[in-house]
């Protein structure tokens, strides 16, 4: 399906809080010479930030767009996979502040894995979360060994 900037603002904006969407891209390029590997970086956006970033008048890197889940706390938390054939190792991490909080920025808000540790705290994280996700990675890995005819190493 076509995708149209009206299409992305309307989905995107619709009963949105603090933050509508998250751009996740590459800084740097991979194996440069002195820079060692890029880093993905992360922007959260809120409605503004949504038109602004479908506007033609701004120039930015490949990446992905990809609209905000409001947590059902009150802090932004998220769940970090890493996925190999003999291991899955699973850990979640919540922001400090409050969502709401408008006494900072919706970055430090929202921030979790990406940003540094004193960023986030550490949550505990259930053996059927981490089932769950080990169960999805195999899925994944079946999927692009048998379409793709690729085998899967890592999956972050």
């Amino acid at each position: 399906k076509d995708c149209h900037k009206e299409e992305i603002n309307k989905i995107f904006t619709k009963g949105s809080g603090p933050c509508a969407a998250t751009f996740i891209f590459r800084k740097g390029d991979f194996g440069a010479p002195g820079t060692g590997e890029a880093t993905c970086s992360v922007e959260f956006l809120d409605v503004r930030g949504v038109y602004k970033f479908t506007s033609k008048g701004e120039r930015r890197p490949d990446g992905i767009l990809q609209q905000f889940v409001p947590p059902k706390l009150e802090n932004n938390s998220t769940v970090k996979c890493v996925w190999t054939p003999h291991v899955c190792i699973v850990d979640q991490r919540a922001n400090i502040h409050h969502l709401h909080d408008k006494r900072y920025s919706v970055h430090d808000r929202c921030i979790t894995h990406e940003g540094k540790s004193h960023q986030s705290t550490e949550v505990f994280c259930g053996s059927f979360v981490k089932e769950r996700c080990a169960d999805i990675c195999w899925t994944m890995a079946a999927h692009l060994q048998m379409y793709a005819r690729r085998q899967l190493l890592r999956i972050v």
